[in-house]
């Protein structure tokens, strides 16, 4: 297993397990899965499993119980987040393309500057601020407007930002 976001080793710890009408429940911490990816829940029902990232903020407890309740009860909000179709499925698609670009750039600075563990500290906290804010903004444009809404332009303008201000921070 290879770690995203490096100031964590890698690992999981249990949160919390369920049985729900016939479906296990399984609520972790883990520290092995995309930037802001802090909380992950997988859902066994069988015949199907799910696994649903948590960003940032994003994670409490109300929230997950509500999921995990749609999830079970609402075969149509099955059938979308099993197709991948579901809100949530295409707001974590469109932010882990970004984060993937983003630590693409990371990884490429990383390989051609020489680093002290300050500087490595700081270009970790720089990638993980760059994509709390878009997570953000892809997270509040879907939901309060619609997926068609979020401007890709404005992700790949701050893509590029990101990579000016990598540069000129470790000047």
């Amino acid at each position: 297993m290879i770690c995203t976001y490096v100031l964590f080793e890698c690992m999981r710890d249990t949160l919390h397990t369920e049985n729900k009408q016939g479906c296990q429940i399984l609520v972790e911490f883990a520290a092995d899965g995309p930037i802001g990816g802090k909380n992950v829940v997988t859902i066994d029902g069988g015949e199907y499993i799910i696994e649903r990232w948590f960003y940032f903020d994003e994670f409490n407890w109300k929230y997950i119980h509500n999921f995990t309740n749609k999830l079970i009860r609402d075969k149509r909000y099955r059938s979308d987040s099993i197709n991948m179709k579901a809100k949530w499925c295409l707001i974590s698609k469109l932010y882990e393309n970004f984060e993937s670009k983003i630590m693409s750039i990371n990884k490429e600075f990383k390989n051609s500057n020489e680093l002290t563990k300050l500087e490595k500290y700081k270009l970790n906290k720089i990638t993980y601020n760059m994509c709390e804010e878009n997570f953000d903004y892809i997270n509040e444009t879907a939901r309060s407007k619609s997926i068609s809404e979020i401007n890709n332009q404005r992700l790949n303008r701050n893509i590029k930002f990101y990579k000016r201000q990598l540069k000129d921070s470790f000047r």
